[in-house]
C-alpha cells in the first residue's frame, strides 16, 4: 500500500513538473512573438506616418514608379551595353 501511495505521488509531482516545464516553454515562445508584432507594428506605424507625408508620397511616385508632374518630361537613362567576348570555338 505504501509503495502505491508512492509511487502515485511520483507519478503526480513528474506529471506537475512536465506541465510546469511545457508552460514555461509557452510563456517564451509567446513573448517572443510578441516582441515579433511590436516591431511589426512600429515598422507599420513608421510607414503610415510617412505615407501621411506628401513629399515622401511623391519621392516614391517619382523614383518607384517613374511618375510626373504634368509638363514634365520624363528623362530614362539606359545604360550602355557591354560588348560580350566572343567564344572561341573549340575543337
Amino acid at each position: 500500500m505504501f509503495i502505491a501511495l508512492v509511487l502515485f505521488l511520483a507519478a503526480s509531482i513528474l506529471q506537475s513538473g512536465t506541465r510546469f516545464y511545457m508552460a514555461g516553454r509557452q510563456v517564451d515562445e509567446l513573448e517572443r512573438s510578441r516582441s515579433r508584432l511590436v516591431r511589426e507594428n512600429d515598422q507599420l506605424r513608421e510607414e503610415i506616418r510617412l505615407l501621411s507625408d506628401p513629399a515622401y508620397v511623391e519621392r516614391v511616385a517619382r523614383e518607384q514608379l517613374g511618375m510626373v508632374r504634368p509638363g514634365e518630361i520624363a528623362v530614362i537613362l539606359v545604360p550602355k551595353a557591354t560588348p560580350r567576348p566572343k567564344p572561341t570555338p573549340t575543337h
